[in-house]
């Protein structure tokens, strides 16, 4: 009986050892499957190829800008597939461009040093006019862009969207957008038309929670140094 107690006395001793390394090898299988999880998080790259693939159908992408709905296929919107020689590819770079975009459901902070492509204006203009729930659009754009030659920023603030840039004589060269808080779009394109089917580009998507987070913050920070009541206290 001595004998049996004195087991049991030992592997509780040993259970009361091994605790601290049992808990270290939790938090190991833990961390371990929480960094497995961060992997499966969402990072795509988009490419244009510099003119080299065949340009998208702008029927195409014209409409499903305006219909600002990532559900709809572009083949659709072309009076004339059958007989279109343009791409209608989900694949092409333009169209995915177009469809992260539309994905946004309640708010689209773009931080772009010039704007003038027609259709992600359209986008744009969709997004804050959607129905029954608009998603809530801001642009920051560089000053000198504002008025330049074919720029969609007039049109924009014409139709309620608010805009701001800086005043100085640098480049706001930023380009970026936030989708919803939980998605960021950057890379070397600007939203233009020789940028997006003559270049080429990169558009990288992400969206990890501290590089989101890192995005938005920048995007706050530039929407407060821009503000008009700023401006006018320098």
């Amino acid at each position: 009986v001595a004998q049996r107690y004195l087991l049991l006395a030992g592997a509780g001793l040993a259970c009361l050892a091994a605790g601290p390394l049992l808990e270290r090898l939790l938090k190991f299988l833990i961390n371990r499957r929480q960094s497995r999880g961060r992997c499966r998080r969402q990072f795509d790259c988009i490419f244009f190829s510099g003119g080299s693939l065949l340009p998208p159908c702008q029927a195409a992408s014209q409409a499903l800008a305006a219909a600002a709905s990532s559900s709809n296929d572009p083949a659709v919107f072309c009076p004339d597939p059958s007989d279109c020689r343009l791409s209608h590819s989900s694949q092409h770079p333009y169209f995915q461009l177009i469809r992260q975009l539309a994905s946004a459901v309640r708010s689209l902070d773009l931080c772009m040093y010039t704007l003038s492509s027609p259709d992600l204006s359209a986008l744009l203009l969709a997004l804050s006019q959607r129905k029954p729930r608009p998603v809530r659009v801001r642009v920051i754009c560089d000053s000198e862009q504002l008025h330049s030659l074919g720029s969609a920023i007039a049109k924009l603030r014409s139709a309620g969207l608010p805009i701001r840039a800086d005043s100085t004589s640098y480049f706001m060269h930023h380009k970026f957008c936030v989708i919803d808080r939980s998605l960021v779009l950057t890379g070397s394109l600007n939203w233009t038309g020789q940028g997006t089917l003559g270049n080429w580009e990169n558009v990288v998507a992400l969206d990890d929670v501290k590089v989101v987070e890192a995005f938005r913050r920048e995007f706050e920070r530039l929407w407060q140094e821009f503000s008009p009541a700023s401006r006018s206290a320098r």
